[in-house]
């Protein structure tokens, strides 16, 4: 109790954010006071203050994993995530030679983090900083599919400037859609705007099925049989970069940073 009481609260959050440099993409709440050395009453204070400020997210199963406020921060350490995104990206154009990308989920939009492509491909790459809804890449059904059930959910119900974005209809064949990315672990764009005519996506995963990343192919064949026949090579490299992705979410350098600054 003595030692409870001798630590600052910010040594207590600090402590909470570092439960989450784990493999785990998601941590109970008990886990997180375990993790920590909190007691429960304190770690439920501290975590409902960190998902209020934006630094954690809570799920409909009553999960917490990173917030956007964490992934905001951690956009300092841009370059080292494109870097280490890049060596993956070299090893997809060799296997396939096609252009190809990654990208990160911003809110409601794909964000593509880097790309590369040969000179005759240069029309059918995605430029980096580009964003798109998630529903209308590859790569967003990809981030989308492999996200949480609420998250989806929320998607698909979400209003703009006051108007439902899809009806009813639409909601439903985007859950069938969303679905089948899930089963078969890729999506594929036949049509996406000013990107070519067809694109296939795969999640990077953080744990068992939290796409952190996803890394798609923009290719100018118009036939699904060459789009999927990609498809393992793409996986295989996902996979590659599955164990990095834990470096990607920066908690280190954000905690670093919060430490300096205090």
């Amino acid at each position: 109790m003595g030692e409870q009481a001798s630590r600052t609260v910010t040594s207590k959050v600090l402590a909470i954010l570092r439960a989450f440099d784990c493999s785990e993409s998601t941590l109970t709440l008990t886990r997180i006071a375990e993790v920590a050395g909190l007691t429960m009453p304190t770690a439920h204070r501290l975590v409902g203050e960190l998902v209020e400020g934006g630094a954690l997210k809570r799920d409909g199963r009553g999960c917490y994993r990173v917030g956007r406020l964490i992934g905001k921060v951690g956009e300092n350490a841009g370059p080292e995530l494109r870097a280490t995104g890049r060596a993956h990206l070299v090893e997809v154009i060799r296997l396939t030679g096609e252009a190809c990308h990654f990208a990160i989920r911003d809110g409601d939009q794909a964000l593509i983090r880097d790309r590369l492509y040969g000179p005759e491909q240069a029309l059918r790459a995605r430029k980096v900083g580009d964003r798109l809804p998630l529903h209308l890449t590859a790569v967003g059904m990809a981030l989308l599919a492999f996200d949480g059930e609420h998250v989806r959910e929320a998607y698909l119900a979400r209003e703009v400037d006051g108007t439902a974005r899809f009806t009813g209809r639409e909601r439903k064949r985007l859950a069938r859609e969303l679905e089948q990315v899930r089963e078969r672990r890729y999506a594929i764009m036949m049509q996406e705007p000013q990107a070519g005519p067809c694109s296939v996506a795969v999640p990077v995963l953080l744990g068992e099925d939290y796409a952190v990343a996803a890394l798609g192919l923009i290719m100018s064949a118009t036939y699904p049989r060459q789009l999927i026949r990609h498809t393992a090579a793409l996986q295989a490299v996902a996979q590659r970069m599955g164990p990095e992705t834990r470096r990607w979410i920066h908690f280190n350098e954000v905690i670093e940073a919060l430490e300096r600054g205090l």
